[in-house]
């Protein structure tokens, strides 16, 4: 298990998803105070209701879950190709970049193809996930690529 922002909201005891990227600045300010109104605990710490005084069924909810958790997966499955937590298989930790750049891509197609099949919960969440997943990996091939910073071996590491 791994503690880390990238985890998306939605399950009891989980942490808070990750700061919105900087685009969201961008909107006009009555969007940006509705979203940010806090919203009040819902049952079970399920994500709150969408769209005013209507409440999502418990299949709404179930979706919305499952949903989060997929996302979820990805995002470790991210975080051990970037060798930033052991692969659940083997126990090593590793760096993949391919295999991130991969996810990274299975995430923008996936985001591209719900587009408008969200809730505003889970567009938020998704955005989320990629733009720091995003950045994760900048930062990864940036080190690599640096003079001494790559891994042994590597591209720009020691061999």
């Amino acid at each position: 298990e791994f503690d880390s922002p990238t985890t998306v909201q939605g399950a009891p005891g989980q942490p808070q998803a990750a700061p919105q990227p900087p685009q969201q600045a961008q909107q006009p300010q009555a969007q940006q105070q509705q979203q940010q109104q806090p919203q009040p605990p819902s049952p079970q710490g399920q994500p709150p209701a969408q769209g005013g005084d209507q409440e999502q069924t418990d299949e709404d909810r179930l979706a919305t879950q499952i949903f989060l958790d997929f996302l979820n997966s990805l995002a470790h499955s991210m975080l051990v190709h970037l060798g930033e937590t052991p692969d659940p298989g083997s126990g090593l930790v590793r760096e993949n970049l391919e295999g991130a750049q991969q996810t990274l891509e299975i995430l923008g197609v996936l985001r591209r193809k719900t587009d408008g099949n969200l809730s505003a919960q889970e567009s938020r969440v998704f955005d989320s996930l990629i733009y720091e997943l995003m950045m994760r990996f900048r930062q990864k091939v940036e080190k690599v690529q640096s003079p001494g910073g790559g891994v042994p071996g590597g591209p720009g590491g020691l061999g």
